[in-house]
């Protein structure tokens, strides 16, 4: 009688086997296409703030050259660019500093807005390296 049941029985063991390895196997697959994903979203936020620093720098070289041709309202709208996409206050103090060493270039010095800019280039550059 026990004979009948052993084919039975391995019959069984092989379906609950091969349902856990479906398991196992479905459960590490979304966790690798989640870690994906994270990755990918990463590196366009990355993209992202490097553009939006790259279109500030650009902002302010034209307002540090062309003063009186360059409006205000570009710097300004750079600089809040920056504001809503750097991950450190840092790095935003640094985008505002620069923009108030502009904005007040008549009574202020080269030397000011090049090292304002200098900081806030070596704090992005920081972000973007380290992805913090």
């Amino acid at each position: 009688m026990a004979e009948r049941w052993l084919p039975v029985l391995a019959a069984v063991l092989g379906l609950l086997g091969g349902i856990g390895g479906a398991a196992v196997g479905g459960y590490v697959a979304n966790k690798g296409q989640e870690q994906q994903f994270e990755e990918e979203r990463a590196a366009r936020i990355r993209d992202e703030r490097l553009d939006t620093y790259v279109r500030f720098l650009r902002a302010a070289e034209n307002e540090r050259i062309h003063p009186v041709e360059t409006s205000d309202d570009v710097i300004n709208t750079a600089s809040a660019e920056v504001a809503l996409v750097a991950r450190s206050a840092a790095l935003r103090g640094a985008a505002e500093k620069l923009t108030a060493s502009l904005e007040s270039a008549v009574t202020g010095s080269e030397s000011q807005i090049t090292e304002a800019r200098e900081r806030f280039v070596d704090l992005a550059h920081s972000e973007i390296e380290t992805g913090t």
